[in-house]
């Protein structure tokens, strides 16, 4: 659900959900449906979003691609600490603009801010494989295709890549899908950012606190003898950035980076 209000020329939208699968189609047939010559952009506030898994920034990216090739502008209304923290490390900061108020929009510093930013290219990359290990290689397979074509790589950043796939979607089959893994999907989004693969990795089953999960990372890190939260101990270190997030019998989000050298 979402509310559509025109201010100072831009179309202002206030998102009462999450952008999370199967929640998002409406949404985004209603903005395009917004979209008409005289509308300078798009304003969209999320401060009442607390989910955001892949297919929610797939969305926002279609759309800011859609605004950015009409000479339009796309701004993102977001206070929310843990959606922050998903769009920093997703480098979404790089590509979308984030505000913290519709004033701030206006403000004529942050204006001749705007008009020098840079728009980086962007590559995305969708796969959905089943809930089962027999297509762990699969996925793997399919980043590495990725990696190959776009970057120059050393045989250790492809061993941080295998493993961390492996370590990611044997956590969601395994914990993620406990109670039954019939029809069972993961989504894999692969996006390349400058020298940077992001990759997000989302499964739909029971969840964990994600608060919980990132205490144990930390505690592993504090305490050698503690043997809970090794998986994501082993992301966290050969990941030059990494982020788990959940919501309760809904979905649940991880989130990899890794730095590359592109070709030449």
């Amino acid at each position: 659900m979402c509310e559509f209000k025109r201010k100072n020329g831009y179309m202002f939208i206030k998102l009462q959900q999450d952008l999370v699968i199967g929640e998002n189609d409406e949404f985004e047939v209603n903005v395009l449906n917004c979209l008409t010559p005289d509308i300078k952009g798009f304003i969209v506030d999320i401060d009442n979003t607390k989910y955001i898994d892949s297919s929610g920034l797939s969305i926002l990216l279609r759309i800011r691609k859609l605004l950015f090739d009409k000479a339009k502008n796309l701004y993102i209304i977001v206070n929310n600490p843990k959606l922050i923290k998903v769009f920093k490390t997703a480098r979404m900061d790089k590509v979308l603009i984030l505000v913290k108020n519709i004033d701030e929009i206006f403000d004529e510093s942050f204006i001749k801010k705007d008009e020098n930013r840079e728009n980086p290219e962007i590559m995305e990359f969708k796969v959905v494989i089943p809930a089962d290990f027999s297509y762990i290689k699969v996925a793997q397979d399919f980043v590495m295709r990725i990696v190959k074509n776009n970057y120059d790589y050393t045989k250790t950043d492809e061993y941080d890549i295998l493993m961390s796939l492996e370590e990611t979607l044997s956590n969601s089959i395994e914990h993620g899908y406990v109670d039954s893994r019939k029809n069972a999907k993961i989504r894999i989004l692969v996006l390349s950012i400058h020298s940077e693969i992001i990759i997000f990795i989302d499964d739909y089953g029971k969840g964990y606190n994600s608060e919980k999960i990132l205490e144990k990372v930390n505690n592993s890190f504090e305490n050698p003898y503690n043997t809970r939260g090794r998986g994501f101990l082993i992301l966290k270190g050969i990941t030059d950035d990494f982020h788990y997030d959940s919501m309760k019998d809904k979905v649940s989000s991880v989130i990899i980076v890794k730095k590359l050298n592109n070709k030449e």
